[in-house]
């Protein structure tokens, strides 16, 4: 069975970080984030890959939208996924015999 993951702007499911900036920095850098952090305002911060993705969060909400190349950002976003979200883990790692709704 092959999964496709169609997604546009309009359809992306929002991303949320609510941790601090330095488990962000940490966990960004555990996926193979090689690249800036810049701060953009008191609340804005982003960081932008050696590719040319741009991951961006504010502290103050906790939103992370991810944009820039778009090959290089499809591939931060999926690396960035399973580490933040449970529904995510359980859809790329499953438990063992477990069955899958038809």
């Amino acid at each position: 069975m092959t999964m496709t993951f169609k997604q546009n702007n309009k359809t992306k499911s929002p991303l949320y970080y609510y941790k601090t900036f330095e488990e962000l920095q940490t966990l960004i850098e555990e996926i193979g984030g090689t690249g800036e952090w810049k701060k953009c305002s008191d609340t804005h911060y982003q960081f932008t890959n050696v590719y040319g993705a741009r991951f961006n969060w504010w502290s103050t909400t906790g939103a992370v939208r991810i944009n820039g190349n778009k090959r290089s950002a499809a591939i931060l976003r999926f690396k960035f996924l399973p580490k933040v979200s449970e529904k995510y883990q359980k859809l790329l790692c499953p438990e063992p015999n477990a069955t899958v709704p038809a």
